[in-house]
């Protein structure tokens, strides 16, 4: 099994609809089959990754990211809280509670660094940890930031879609000032790409224009395609559902070039 010092890596856009939950969900479950040990974290209070591996149990147990965020705040044990998937993937869950518990937070001491505490203990299970960020910068994003060792920004080609790109690198070097100054960039990855598109050409130009000297960006492309909302509806990752389709060979190319171009498979 592969065994490499843990990176903790945000999943993230300051746009909605961009497919982050997607990414994080077949990103992971790639890394598994390869042999990685990976945790996945939801911490967008929507919980649309915890809904997306078909757990409605666990969102009511006593091992969601709420409970875990609540301990650490008061200073209360931890138990194992980490819930198998029939990927091989362990997912922290969280529901729309965790939207309450930010209210609660505003005057916890180290606010921003309660997630850095719950991951902690952690780091010496896995190869990879990921965090599927919301788009707004609440006081879990920035958690998410702060406990990151790198960003993995999401985007689409859309007319607003550099707009997204720009407010989380605003929100990145702030998170870096303030609270995590080795915060980096994995890179930019363009998702729900539709060929031929010119208004997706233009943009897509406009990206590598403004970005391309400062933060990479991954020459894979995630397509728009009908398997990737097949395998969300019942609950399963692309290459589960459909491994021969476009859409999951899509997600194994992308997922080498994330291991390359990351430095993961130095010594492999």
């Amino acid at each position: 099994m592969p065994n490499t010092k843990c990176q903790i890596i945000s999943v993230a856009s300051r746009k909605g609809g961009v497919g982050k939950t997607t990414v994080t969900r077949n990103l992971s479950d790639q890394l598994a089959r390869m042999g990685y040990r990976v945790l996945v974290v939801d911490t967008d209070s929507q919980g649309n990754l915890s809904l997306s591996y078909g757990c409605p149990k666990c969102l009511q147990s006593e091992g969601t990211l709420y409970h875990l965020i609540w301990s650490a705040a008061n200073d209360q044990s931890q138990t194992d809280f980490c819930i198998q998937t029939h990927d091989g993937v362990d997912l922290i869950p969280c529901n729309e509670s965790l939207a309450a518990l930010e209210m609660y937070l505003v005057t916890a001491l180290d606010r921003e660094k309660l997630l850095s505490h719950v991951l902690e203990d952690l780091r010496e299970r896995y190869d990879f940890i990921f965090l599927d960020c919301g788009p707004s910068l609440g006081l879990m994003t920035i958690n998410a930031l702060t406990a990151s060792d790198k960003v993995l920004i999401v985007t689409n080609l859309e007319e607003d879609a550099s707009v997204g790109a720009e407010l989380l690198i605003q929100s990145i070097q702030k998170v870096r000032k303030k609270l995590n100054p080795g915060l980096g960039v994995e890179g930019i990855l363009i998702n729900m790409a539709v060929k031929r598109s010119l208004l997706g050409l233009q943009i897509l130009r406009e990206i590598e224009e403004v970005y391309d000297s400062v933060i990479p960006i991954y020459s894979a492309r995630i397509p728009r395609t009908a398997e990737i909302g097949k395998a969300r509806k019942v609950h399963k990752s692309v290459n589960a559902f459909s491994p021969g389709s476009k859409a999951a060979e899509s997600f194994r190319i992308f997922c080498n070039e994330f291991l390359r171009k990351g430095g993961y498979t130095d010594g492999r």
